[in-house]
């Protein structure tokens, strides 16, 4: 797998994976093309295992905090470790850029990627009751710079 800075001419595959695996909340073309286009503080990602691209993270990085914003991997590459091999090589560029801490919301039903936060050692802070357009809670969930990930 390998990891590489994503351009502007990547928007069709990040759309295209976002809206195969976020039901509710994806974003469509135009607000991708304000993540690069707009967005000075933002960070984007891919995943490639061999010349395809399996995944993306986006987060932005403002001073001393980092927020990761999205992290979406191909339905079929799910639990082969590819979204902790993504998560660790954003965490090694915001620990690089000496951030304080990195925070995320993620929905309380998705399991799978709270578990991999923790492994992380990312801790639920609080849960914001209906945040997503479905209604649906989100856990706001922090590491802080003393917390380091050694696996």
């Amino acid at each position: 797998m390998q990891v590489i800075n994503a351009s502007i001419d990547d928007i069709e595959i990040i759309t295209s994976l976002e809206n195969n695996r976020f039901t509710t909340d994806a974003w469509n073309k135009k607000q991708w093309e304000n993540e690069f286009k707009q967005n000075e503080f933002s960070y984007i990602l891919l995943l490639k295992d061999n010349e395809e691209i399996i995944g993306y993270i986006d987060f932005w990085i403002l001073f001393e905090q980092a927020t990761i914003n999205k992290i979406c991997i191909k339905k079929d590459k799910e639990g082969n470790g590819c979204g902790s091999y993504l998560l660790n090589e954003a965490l090694k560029i915001v620990d690089s850029e000496n951030c304080l801490s990195t925070s995320l919301e993620v929905r309380v039903s998705n399991t799978k990627a709270i578990k991999l936060y923790e492994k992380f050692l990312f801790k639920k802070i609080l849960t914001k009751k209906n945040y997503y357009s479905d209604g649906e809670d989100c856990y706001f969930m922090i590491r802080s710079i003393g917390d380091v990930y050694e696996g």
